[in-house]
């Protein structure tokens, strides 16, 4: 909905000053608020995504409680979730355990 507006803002703009540059100006507004998500998204999945090994242990890490809790919030809020520091810390000392290959995919540590 958000974006939305933006481009109904734009679509007016646009046709008040009779610039189809104005356009333009709703992508740069969304990604100005929201690119660092999208950024962060990129780099997860041309990581994650490299290999079938890989795409396997991510999924499995999807299954973790503090995974969809963050997920979950970065999606509705459309920002990085930073609130809550302690999920942050078992998600990352679990992704190392799954990176080091010291649990198999398909359990959650």
């Amino acid at each position: 909905m958000i974006c939305g507006q933006m481009v109904a803002s734009a679509v007016v703009q646009s046709l008040l000053t009779d610039d189809a540059r104005s356009l333009a100006q709703a992508r740069k507004a969304f990604m100005a608020a929201h690119g660092r998500v999208f950024w962060v998204l990129g780099v997860m999945q041309s990581f994650w995504y490299s290999s079938d090994k890989r795409r396997e242990r991510f999924t499995t890490m999807c299954g973790d409680r503090d995974v969809q809790r963050l997920t979950w919030e970065a999606y509705m809020n459309k920002k990085l979730v930073r609130a809550h520091p302690a999920a942050h810390l078992r998600i990352f000392m679990k992704d190392m355990a799954h990176l080091l290959g010291l649990v198999s995919p398909g359990r959650v540590p």
